[in-house]
Formats: structure tokens, sequence, C-alpha cells
């Protein structure tokens, strides 16, 4: 019971924090695009992911391994924490060392100090990461919320203050802001659990850190560049105008992670316990609900969102608005591939899980190149689409074979088309706004009634 309580107060409070950090960013949204020029919010967007790319390789993914070294490192955790991050900070100097020389061997038209900063940010947010792993594994739901929400709020007032007081190269107050914000905030982590685990350089941690982990680094990166790649090459292909519009489209689109964070959040440590216990009935049976709360909240989200760009946006935006549907149905064929994953990260079969990421990112740099040079950023939308799709159909059969008890395809089917059906409705009705805020009401009055359904079903368990 007590157990039980726990996941739902940690649902709870993840809900109410992505929809407060999610809010937050949303609400700042017309401020943006007005502080900045399309190019200016390219070229900011671009920074942040190519900072997403690095933060995988920084630390080595270590970070990673606290989603199974907080059940089998559970009573020395905060010495496995001292050691591995010891471990990362040597990584990250040797790293960024390396990029720094490959710079300037390669050419690249960027300046020495934007590079440093780039690293220092991603090796920041992989310590940041880190800890929300295991926040994630124990419940601690409360702090987990807290350095989920409060980092990005202050970084949010602190890039308002410095773009306002800058007159050119403005999106220089964005990365400053995001820099020195996460800096402090891992700074934090490293003293405290440099001083209360107070191991550094012990060999049985690192071996399985990087065990669990390096394979994870061709995976994280993988998925990095699913999600990060079009923009960098829209702006090389195309142009940071363009980049600017199609990452704000592409952030509207990823509203239903809203949603996915949260049950995620909630499914990862109740489908541990529940794996450790052999419950694998109790598995199959929450997972079709499970899925449908997803269902409905990205045919929701991809009806209304349209209006709220236009609303939120300058009209240099609007074209964007077509771009959403496919961004949403993207991330809802990311979160199917996702149920799968998590058996994968169970069994520790973590080059697996690499394999695949890397197969569907390949397909998307190639795509991209492609099409992007002839249709721009709606292109890099339903190359994305593509990849994640061979990304789940790749993860689903590899989970079958690990365990064919759990997640028959079967349970995949309705949900997948009704979401390829909304997203093809979505853009054909684009012009009929009530219709579609119509379906939207009563979809989202589904997804209330099947939401409380869920939450009355797992109090039962």
């Amino acid at each position: 019971m007590g157990k039980r309580k726990s996941f739902l107060k940690a649902g709870s409070l993840y809900f109410v924090g992505n929809i407060f950090d999610k809010a937050v960013a949303f609400i700042t949204v017309p401020i943006f695009t007005r502080l900045l020029s399309t190019s200016d919010y390219g070229i900011a967007n671009t920074y942040l992911s190519w900072v997403s790319i690095i933060t995988v390789i920084i630390t080595l993914s270590i970070g990673n391994s606290f989603r199974t070294a907080c059940v089998d490192y559970k009573k020395e955790i905060n010495k496995y924490a001292s050691s591995v991050f010891f471990l990362g900070t040597i990584s990250a100097v040797f790293i960024t060392i390396i990029i720094l020389i490959a710079s300037h061997i390669i050419h690249i038209d960027l300046q020495d100090n934007l590079i440093l900063l780039c690293c220092i940010q991603s090796y920041a947010t992989s310590i940041i990461a880190a800890i929300q792993w295991k926040y994630l594994i124990e419940l601690e739901y409360i702090k987990r919320t807290i350095i989920q929400c409060l980092p990005n709020l202050i970084i949010i007032i602190i890039s308002v203050i410095l773009i306002n007081n800058m007159e050119a190269d403005r999106y220089l107050g964005k990365i400053y802001a995001y820099v020195s914000v996460n800096t402090f905030i891992a700074l934090g982590y490293l003293i405290y659990y440099a001083f209360n685990g107070r191991t550094f350089i012990k060999i049985e941690y690192w071996k399985y850190a990087l065990a669990f982990s390096m394979p994870l680094i061709f995976h994280s990166l993988s998925n990095t560049i699913l999600a990060q790649a079009d923009r960098s090459m829209i702006t090389t292909l195309r142009s940071p105008s363009e980049t600017g519009i199609y990452s704000l489209a592409y952030q509207f689109g990823m509203v239903p992670a809203v949603i996915t964070a949260t049950v995620e959040s909630v499914w990862i440590p109740w489908f541990t316990k529940k794996m450790q216990n052999g419950e694998e009935e109790s598995i199959n049976k929450f997972s079709i609900p499970y899925i449908n709360i997803v269902v409905l909240s990205c045919i929701c989200i991809m009806l209304v969102a349209p209006e709220v760009l236009i609303w939120m946006t300058p009209e240099s935006y609007n074209e964007g608005v077509y771009i959403i549907a496919p961004v949403v149905f993207a991330r809802f064929l990311m979160f199917l591939a996702s149920i799968s994953i998590d058996l994968e990260y169970y069994n520790k079969r973590t080059k697996s899980i690499a394999l695949n990421t890397i197969i569907a990112a390949i397909i998307n740099i190639s795509l991209n190149f492609i099409f992007i040079p002839r249709y721009g950023g709606i292109a890099a939308a339903y190359t994305t689409v593509v990849a994640y799709g061979v990304s789940f159909i790749a993860h689903c059969y590899v989970a079958h074979r690990q365990n064919p008890r759990l997640f028959g395809f079967k349970i995949y089917i309705l949900p997948f088309f009704e979401v390829l059906i909304f997203s093809i409705i979505t853009n054909l009705i684009m012009n009929y706004t009530l219709a579609r805020w119509i379906i939207a009401m009563v979809i989202g009055m589904v997804f209330l009634v099947t939401t409380y359904k869920y939450y009355k079903r797992i109090k039962e368990t």
C-alpha cells in the first residue's frame, strides 16, 4: 500500500512539474519570438541541439547507469555517484580538448569560446540528467520536480534580462543563461557527492558504469541526432530563419512530451518493481490504458496546437502550423518504442538498444539530405516520422524475442492507426478551426475519463 501511494504521489507531482515546466516555456514563446529574429532564434536552437549531442558523449553517458545502479548499489549509491562523476569529469576534460583541437583542424567556423561554452554546458547537463535518473528510481519525486522546473525558470528570467541588454548577437543572451545556471547547479551536486561519497577511483564502479553506459552512448547519440539533427541540417541546407520556424513548430509538436514524461516517470519504477516480482500479467494489463492515455493526448494536442502557435507568435512563424501534426505523430512513435526499450534496459541489453537507434538515425540523416534541400522544414518533420517508425518496429521485435509474454504486437495496432489517421485529418481540415476544436473537446473529455479510470485501477493493484 505504501509503495502504491508513493507511485501515485510521484505521478501527481511529476504531472504538476511537467505542466509547470512546459507552461513556463510556452508562456515565454511570444517573448523570445519578439526579442529574437527568426535567424537569432534559429541559431540559439541550433546551439542547443549541439549541446544535446555533446552531452551524450562528454561524460561517456555514465548517467544512464543510475537506472540500475540505484538498485544494485542501493546502500552505497553516494560512493557510486562520487566515483562515476569523477570518471565523467576526467572524460569531459579530455573530450573538450579533443573537440577544440578538431575544430581547428577541420576549420569549423565557430569561436573557441562558443565551443568551450557548449562543452561546459553539455558536461553540466549530463550531471544533472544523472541526478534526475537517481531521483526517479528512488521515487524522490519532490527533489526531481524541483530540479526539473526551477533551473528552466531561472534560465528564462536571466535570458530575457541579457537579451534586452544586447545590441547585436542577441542569441548569446540565451546561451549565457543556460551555461551559467546549469553549471552552478551541477557544481553543487559534484561538491555534495564528493564530500558525502568520498570515493573517486573505484574500478568496480567504473566497470559497472561503462559496461552499462558505453553501448548507450551510441543509442543516446543516435536518439539525440533523431531529435536534433533536423535543425542543424535545415540551418546548413536551407537557412537559420527556416530553422527558427521549424524549431518553434517542433516545440509545439512536442507538447505531448508533458504527458509521456509524466506517465513514463511513474511507469519506469513501477515496471521495474513488477518485473522484479515476476508480475508480467499485471504489466500487460496496464500497458493498454497506459498507451491509450498518450494516444488521446496526442490527438487532442495536434488538433488545437495550430491556433495556439498563431496566437502566441508573430505572423512570420505561421507557416509552421503544418509541421505540428507529423512531429506529434513522431513523438508518439518514440513513446511506443520506449515501452520495448524499458524491457531492454531491464534486461541490460544495451547493445541492441544502441544498434536499433543507430539504424534509425542513419535513415533520418539520409532522408534529410535528400528532402530538406527540396522541401525544407516540412520534409524534416516527415523524415523524423519515418525514422521513429523504423525505431519502434526494431525495438518491438527485439523486446518480443527477449520476452514473448510481454507487449504483444497487437496492442500497438489500433493506437498506431488512430494517431496516424488524426495526423492526416488535422492537416486536411487545417482551415476548419471550429471543427478541429469541437473534435478536440470531445477527445479531451474521453482523455479525462480514461485517465481517471486508469488512476482508479492503479489504486486497486
